[in-house]
């Protein structure tokens, strides 16, 4: 590979990364302009892993009680634009935290939902969200760069200003 092209090639990873972090950075002003609206989990979820974001091919939020003993759906996203949200909104499982302190590794239960929602190989994502409740991303899609997959990582806790 040439140099140019070397740098073409971070320059356009760049310039991908930064497009990210921007759509990203205006999430907040989207969720408080939103706040009313009783599908604003699926909003974001959809700005996050849509086109002008994370592209994933599928994704679930919900959120775990572990007090109450209580795994809920609460936003779904397929690239496809099949409607996942109501397939989502119907999963009501026992705590995954409350089961498994690292819930994030219980990989059998994170599968039974991937495969419930048509993901091949499910991805977590889990963050402590307040009054005790935990959020949870199940996703599946392209392979993400280490930048990419962190800042995903990151933010996924901008669901849990939106409420359920």
């Amino acid at each position: 590979m040439s140099e140019e092209t070397s740098c073409d090639l971070v320059c356009n990873l760049d310039k991908d990364y930064f497009r990210l972090v921007d759509h990203i950075s205006k999430l907040p002003h989207k969720i408080l302009r939103n706040y009313h609206l009783d599908s604003l989990p699926q909003l974001i979820l959809h700005e996050l892993s849509g086109e002008s974001g994370f592209r994933l091919k599928k994704a679930v939020y919900l959120v775990d009680n572990p007090d109450f003993d209580h795994l809920v759906g609460a936003a779904g996203f397929s690239i496809e634009g099949a409607c996942l949200y109501k397939e989502v909104k119907k999963i009501s499982r026992p705590s995954l935290k409350r089961k498994c302190e690292d819930f994030c590794a219980a990989t059998e239960d994170v599968k039974a939902i991937g495969d419930a929602v048509g993901m091949n190989e499910p991805e977590v994502f889990c963050w402590p969200m307040k009054h005790g409740n935990y959020g949870v991303l199940i996703f599946e899609g392209e392979e993400l760069s280490d930048a990419h997959r962190s800042l995903l990582s990151n933010s996924v806790a901008l669901l849990s200003l939106c409420g359920i």
